[in-house]
């Protein structure tokens, strides 16, 4: 729920830079901000995305 209070917060303050629109030719020149792949369990992440872990 943060990321994606996040990343829509972002796309409502600057639209000209930040989009969740999914497909590439959609967005334009924008930032594509995915916090559905951003959950526990899901693989796919960008390599430099932020993703907790349990701590042993």
């Amino acid at each position: 729920m943060f990321s994606e209070f996040v990343c829509k917060f972002l796309c409502e303050q600057e639209p000209r830079w930040f989009t969740t629109e999914r497909l590439k030719k959609n967005r334009n020149n924008r930032l594509y901000l995915d916090y559905v792949q951003h959950k526990a369990g899901n693989t796919l992440a960008a390599p430099y995305s932020p993703r907790g872990n349990e701590k042993d």
